[in-house]
């Protein structure tokens, strides 16, 4: 009876297994080929980790890869900024246009920035409103021109309370260790990259020395 008890629990176990097996496999594939919002998501997540672009490039070919990041790109406008259109006095706002907004300028007068939670339906991240841009700066890799090195290294060394990814790199051997900069690279006033070698060049964007931003 214990025999006849146990191979009927062994066979309903495999055969769910096997049912959970295909269903998973199913799913994954659909995710994975049918499901145009999630392969785009899939592809740019992998392909800007320094160590996980195998994830796309097990699933997907070259030409589909370089077809999803070719349309998330950056279209520029041959437009500079009106500095003289910029509105620096405080003002007294009541109504704010989203809940963003709102935790953005509702603030302690005297915190130098704030980390705002985003959620919303189909992704999540960081907002970092800094209050005085006069304390932004471009961090530079040691080995710039040569190799890079991981942003939470470089916000160490150059002590900063928060730290984001700047502009792109030419990274030939997609291992996210590539140190040319797409375009030249201003800090603290001076050029430390002319751009010379870059495959890729643009338009200029930074704070000016009153820390107006210039696009």
């Amino acid at each position: 009876m214990k025999k006849q008890l146990f191979k009927k629990i062994s066979k309903y176990t495999i055969i769910s297994f096997l049912a959970i097996t295909i269903i998973g496999m199913i799913t994954g594939f659909y995710l994975l080929y049918g499901n145009d919002k999630f392969k785009n998501f899939w592809i740019t997540s992998a392909m800007i980790t320094m160590n996980h672009k195998w994830l796309a490039e097990w699933f997907y070919s070259d030409e589909e890869i370089k077809k999803v990041l070719g349309q998330n790109t950056i279209t520029e406008i041959d437009e500079n900024t009106q500095k003289d259109a910029i509105n620096f006095e405080e003002m007294n706002i009541t109504k704010f246009d989203s809940v963003y907004d709102e935790q953005i300028l509702k603030r302690n007068k005297n915190a130098l920035y704030k980390v705002i939670d985003i959620k919303e339906k189909n992704y999540r991240g960081y907002l970092v409103a800094i209050y005085d841009s006069k304390r932004i700066k471009v961090g530079l890799s040691k080995y710039l021109g040569d190799r890079g090195q991981n942003i939470t290294k470089i916000a160490s060394e150059n002590k900063a309370l928060v730290a984001i990814n700047a502009s792109g790199f030419d990274d030939p051997e997609m291992m996210g260790n590539g140190g040319v900069p797409h375009g030249a690279v201003i800090t603290n006033g001076k050029i430390a990259f002319n751009g010379h070698g870059a495959k890729w060049s643009g338009g200029i964007i930074g704070f000016d020395q009153n820390g107006i931003l210039v696009l």
